[in-house]
């Protein structure tokens, strides 16, 4: 398997793309893979360390960043009917958002990952995902903490 390939199409699912998200094109990065599957991330760990010592970065794949209007657009990927959005990037939901302002006035729900806490080096926190989200009208209406883990789930609606 080629890991320098990070934009593809999945084998025979249509409209499924693989891409390392950020708010800027191209940007060489080390991304960073765990042992247990869902924590790999192209931030360093933070506090997820002292919460779950158990996860390891085990590997690493080199690639370049692709922002979500990009992924889009050379994709020729219709999102007239988009109107929902669900991150779960670890630590980096906010730098996807960036990537694709021009298109969160199709949106009207978002349901994403949040920290409290910086449980990733260099994450965003709650506030300021709310604070972006205020300019577009977005406020968050539930939220989920993962007990005292830094981290957990917010919903947000356009009002």
């Amino acid at each position: 398997m080629d890991h320098k390939v990070i934009l593809m199409k999945a084998q025979n699912i249509p409209n499924i793309y693989q891409a390392i998200i950020d708010d800027v094109d191209d940007r060489e990065i080390t991304f960073n893979v765990s042992n247990n599957g869902q924590s790999s991330s192209l931030l360093e760990f933070g506090t997820h360390t002292i919460h779950h010592p158990h996860v390891k970065f085990t590997g690493t794949i080199q690639g370049k960043t692709k922002r979500l209007d990009t992924l889009i657009e050379e994709n020729n990927i219709s999102i007239q009917h988009l109107n929902f959005l669900n991150f779960d990037i670890q630590g980096v939901e906010l730098r996807a958002l960036k990537s694709m302002e021009k298109y969160l006035s199709n949106v009207d729900y978002i349901y994403t990952e949040i920290n409290t806490d910086y449980v990733y080096k260099d994450c965003n926190l709650v506030g300021e995902i709310d604070e972006y989200l205020k300019k577009f009208d977005f406020t968050r209406v539930t939220t989920k903490i993962a007990s005292n883990f830094g981290w957990g789930d917010a919903f947000y609606i356009k009002q």
